[in-house]
């Protein structure tokens, strides 16, 4: 495969590096992006090997929210303003099990409260008022209050449309969930490719880079005497940054990254591919002269 042969000779083929001085740009770049193409569908099924249990875990924590919706209860919600049909303050409370589906969900601050929401729509809201509710989330006249860590989110509802929500409406949204989840999970994987080669190109980072890194080719070439032009550091460039790339897709995925390196990585491989042309002096062969055709002075 060609690519393979590139990408091999990209690391170390001063015989390959000499030859580039004859081959396009469009060579040169088209080996770059499908370098970045194949690290993208790498990175992934890496990516993919966390996410899809992580969406699995979404909905498993999703679901119960849904399903525990009271029957007795119905929300309207009309022109901003929230009202029910209960008694309030009403509280619609964790439902049991929900923290036990792995370990990681035990360690969620939302396990160790006590209702998931809290319906009080006479109350003006209160931090001290929320910490009493011990909820998750609270509903007032016109907001949604949300808990985020550490954090408390406020939504108006005005912007809310006309809106009731019941035990069919609930179960409704829980069937849709499901099935989105179903049907997406097969295109997790190109989706996840896509949007990280898209990642990469759009960054350009590394051509941008390359702009500087090619003036280190040349002055690499200089000191080795070698003939150079700036485009053609360009594409030395672009096949000699073939290791950085990949240390660099490695610290995408979690290997920790050092200071420079990728620039010394990148000089080293122009360091030891760059040799000037060798020159081969021709031998001509002379026969010996006999005795007998030695001129006689």
């Amino acid at each position: 495969m060609k690519f393979i042969q590139v990408f091999k000779q990209s690391f170390y083929s001063p015989q390959f590096y000499r030859e580039l001085k004859h081959k396009n740009f469009w060579f040169s770049l088209r080996y770059f992006y499908s370098l970045v193409l194949i690290l993208a569908f790498v990175s992934a099924v890496a990516t993919s090997i966390f996410v899809l249990p992580m969406v699995k875990t979404l909905m498993q924590k999703a679901e119960p929210f849904l399903r525990s919706y009271p029957s007795e209860l119905t929300v309207t919600i009309q022109d901003g303003r929230a009202s029910t049909n209960v008694e309030e303050p009403y509280f619609v409370e964790m439902p049991r099990g929900l923290c036990n589906l792995s370990s990681e969900m035990k360690e969620d601050d939302f396990c160790k409260l006590a209702n998931v929401v809290a319906i009080d729509t006479k109350t003006p809201f209160s931090l001290s008022k929320m910490e009493e509710y011990r909820t998750l989330a609270w509903l007032t006249s016109d907001s949604m209050v949300v808990k985020q860590g550490a954090e408390t989110r406020v939504t108006a509802l005005k912007d809310v449309p006309n809106t009731v929500i019941n035990k069919q409406f609930m179960d409704g949204l829980a069937d849709k969930t499901d099935k989105m989840v179903k049907r997406a999970t097969p295109v997790v994987l190109p989706i996840t490719a896509i949007l990280i080669f898209l990642a990469y190109i759009i960054s350009l980072s590394k051509l941008v880079f390359l702009l500087f890194g090619a003036l280190i080719v040349l002055l690499i070439a200089r000191v080795k005497k070698v003939e150079m032009t700036y485009g053609y550091a360009y594409r030395i460039g672009l096949h000699a940054v073939t290791l950085g790339v990949i240390l660099n897709f490695l610290g995408n995925v979690g290997l920790p990254g050092v200071p420079i390196l990728f620039t010394v990585l990148f000089a080293v491989c122009v360091w030891i591919n760059l040799e000037p042309q060798k020159i081969l002096a021709e031998t001509v062969s002379v026969a010996p002269i006999s005795p007998e055709e030695t001129p006689v002075a």
